[in-house]
């Protein structure tokens, strides 16, 4: 829909100023600024900055076609470089997508623009090994994700975050499916799809379904998960066919966290929800997603088994789910005491982002 609005926009002389040219991008930037709001604030706020600090997150993978914030951020490079300001790139992963094949034209462009960049701080091993292959002059470190950063908010808290009632966790709207569901005093184990599922919502559903089915006979509260707005909404169907607690988009951040966090266990595609889980030492069982971020995380967390399941995992990966779900649950104690370790060491580096921006400044 937004690609055929940019077509038909462009027969009435309106064009989008993003452009696969970076470059390009900054010029049609520069001559839409005086009649954009919006287009002038951005500029304006880089005008008065010192630095500009670009959160990279899953941005750049190089894909086929590629996101569009990965364009809007070359764009970034490239005008604060115009105007003289610092630049950074910081908690980001890099990565050739797995199943498109890299996107030669933008690797190309990105490989320019990024030789401008003041720092690049990547948030996993795989991305700070691509880095150093494919762009060994760019000044780059690595410093775990920026959430592990919260790691010391639910140590502290622990399950007495969330309430007795679970409908005082229910966001607004209060749909009334929503509510007599939840129960904290019950064990309870998480469940989501990943961003791999967007792709086939009818075959989400037929798989999640049976994933259920599975996964009830564990005898433990199932809590659903929907991480991202109309992505991965076939989860709500599920939800209705076996009339389970749901997690919705909405819920605060924090609440959302605290659900992760003190789970028994959690089933996911999901990058940060997986991170969530980790802040209270719950157990993951992942699902594939798009890059090797799942394989990175997992080896950063140091589970011993590096089994990853499809995003769409069939019969027998389901049964292979199951038990594993059976082996992380039976032994949930010593799997949580392990990851808390870990993870609050990696909380520790976290925290060391602000430092290597400083450093950086300084140095150059």
């Amino acid at each position: 829909l937004f690609k055929s609005m940019i077509r038909l926009s462009s027969f009435a002389g309106i064009s989008d100023y993003i452009t696969e040219n970076p470059q390009k991008s900054v010029e049609k930037l520069l001559q839409c600024k005086q009649r954009s709001q919006e287009l002038n604030y951005l500029y304006k706020s880089i005008i008065i900055s010192d630095i500009v600090v670009i959160n990279g997150e899953g941005s750049c993978v190089f894909k086929n076609p590629v996101e569009r914030n990965l364009l809007f951020y070359l764009m970034i490079i490239e005008l604060s470089a115009k105007l003289n300001k610092p630049v950074f790139w910081v908690n980001g992963m890099i990565a050739d997508c797995p199943y498109t094949g890299r996107n030669e034209l933008i690797y190309g462009y990105a490989k320019n623009s990024f030789k401008k960049l003041s720092g690049i701080s990547l948030r996993d091993s795989e991305s700070y090994k691509y880095v150093n292959n494919e762009f060994p002059s760019l000044p780059s470190t690595m410093i775990p994700d920026a959430l592990f950063s919260w790691y010391n908010i639910y140590h502290r808290f622990g399950k007495s975050i969330l309430p007795e009632n679970g409908d005082f966790i229910i966001p607004f709207p209060e749909y009334y499916h929503y509510f007599n569901k939840i129960d904290f005093n019950r064990n309870y184990i998480c469940v989501g799809a990943g961003a791999a599922t967007n792709s086939d919502q009818k075959k989400g559903y037929d798989v999640f379904c049976s994933l259920i089915s599975k996964l009830m006979k564990l005898d433990y509260q199932v809590l659903l998960i929907h991480y991202s707005g109309n992505r991965n909404r076939f989860i709500n169907k599920v939800r209705d066919e076996f009339n389970l607690p749901i997690i919705p988009v909405e819920t605060s951040v924090l609440m959302a966290g605290a659900v992760l966090a003190n789970a028994k266990l959690l089933i996911s595609g999901w990058y940060h929800a997986s991170i969530f889980a980790s802040l209270g030492g719950t157990p993951t069982i992942f699902l594939n997603t798009n890059s090797h971020k799942i394989r990175s995380l997992m080896d950063m967390i140091g589970y011993v088994d590096e089994s990853i399941f499809s995003a769409f995992p069939d019969n027998i990966e389901i049964e292979n789910i199951y038990e594993l779900a059976k082996t992380y649950l039976e032994n949930e104690t010593t799997i949580r005491g392990k990851i808390k370790g870990v993870v609050s060491q990696l909380s520790k580096e976290s925290h060391s982002l602000p430092d290597y921006i400083y450093k950086s400044i300084n140095r150059n």
